[in-house]
């Protein structure tokens, strides 16, 4: 067998597997004391199913005592609209219990794969210090960082633009791709609709930096940025806006104790109200057509201040329900299959 720089780490009689890094992510934490069986965890982020493939075949067969199998895709968006049903095919064939962790809000029923739903960013956003909750006046009505620069990304900025929003907003816009430094090209016109033109010549705004602080391209996982702590509103631009994901992102006005509104794909706000978490969308959040969602997002920035008292009392909501652990063991009292 074709010999893999497997990063493989093991915990009582659990198999972790990661070619990133080599220690079990805190977000994983609670699924492994919920495995009362040998299983084994993959990281496939980013991943071909003949990669995933050879990896777990090779780990199989170096493990056999494994009983079951989790494949973790919850940190990054499943493109792919092939993989899961491989994945079910590959489960099937090696008559194995096999599970995939995803950040998709709505899941699909499979002959041998379950999909569970797992934002694994909550459980790792909140294993830091977090603020204590204030709600005092802030400086600016919105904030909006923006570190890989993507095609909805700029069409957002465009309409904020357009919209005369940027003067009371905290921004930030990387001009290039961080993985490899390269600049952005914005290939597919279809995208933009009628704002295609007005977004290329947008391009030259950036690279857009908030302060000399700034680390441009950098991940930032914390929420020690001003635009957590001096404006009203986070604007979150999730990974992506046509396919469900959601990131650390969206917890971080949440736990800021801010309003905050979702440029991602359509049904977030419902995804997090079925937590009980209250949202301030107006329409969009329902709206399928993607250029049209962002235009009736924007159209409800509209300069005023957020601070009301029906926010204010969102705001407090939100901040205790989410610093109280119910939204992680909602989360994981879901889970079942794994403990058999």
């Amino acid at each position: 067998m074709t010999e893999l720089p497997l990063n493989v780490n093991t915990h009582m009689e659990h198999v972790y597997y990661n070619d990133r890094i080599e220690k079990i992510p805190v977000q994983l934490t609670p699924l492994l004391l919920k495995c009362k069986q040998p299983t084994l965890f993959v990281y496939i982020n980013m991943k071909s199913f003949n990669q995933i493939e050879i990896i777990a075949n090779k780990l199989l067969d170096e493990h056999a005592y494994i009983k079951q199998i989790v494949f973790d895709h919850s940190a990054d968006p499943i493109h792919d609209k092939l993989l899961l049903s491989q994945l079910n095919t590959w489960a099937t064939n090696k008559s194995i219990c096999s599970f995939l962790l995803t950040s998709k809000f709505q899941t699909s029923t499979y002959s041998a794969l379950t999909e569970i739903v797992y934002p694994g960013w909550l459980f790792a956003f909140k294993n830091q210090k977090l603020p204590d909750l204030t709600q005092d006046n802030k400086k600016y009505r919105y904030s909006c960082l923006n570190r890989n620069p993507s095609w909805h990304r700029l069409l957002f900025y465009t309409l904020l633009k357009k919209h005369n929003q940027l003067s009371n907003t905290i921004y930030t816009f990387y001009a290039k791709d961080p993985y490899n430094n390269n600049l952005i090209t914005y290939g597919n016109k279809k995208d933009f609709g009628e704002y295609r033109e007005e977004s290329m010549n947008n391009t030259q705004d950036f690279p857009i930096s908030w302060t000399e602080h700034d680390t441009q391209g950098t991940n930032d996982h914390s929420i020690l940025h001003d635009a957590y702590t001096d404006a009203e509103c986070n604007i979150v631009t999730e990974s992506t806006v046509d396919v469900e994901f959601t990131s650390e992102k969206v917890w971080k006005p949440i736990a800021s104790g801010q309003c905050f509104h979702v440029v991602g794909s359509a049904g977030t706000n419902a995804w997090l109200r079925s937590f009980g978490l209250e949202t301030f969308d107006n329409v969009y959040d329902s709206t399928n057509a993607t250029i049209t969602r962002l235009e009736q997002l924007v159209n409800q920035l509209d300069g005023t201040s957020m601070w009301t008292a029906e926010n204010l009392g969102k705001i407090k909501h939100n901040y205790h329900l989410f610093h109280s652990g119910e939204i992680e063991k909602t989360i994981l009292d879901s889970i079942n299959t794994l403990a058999q």
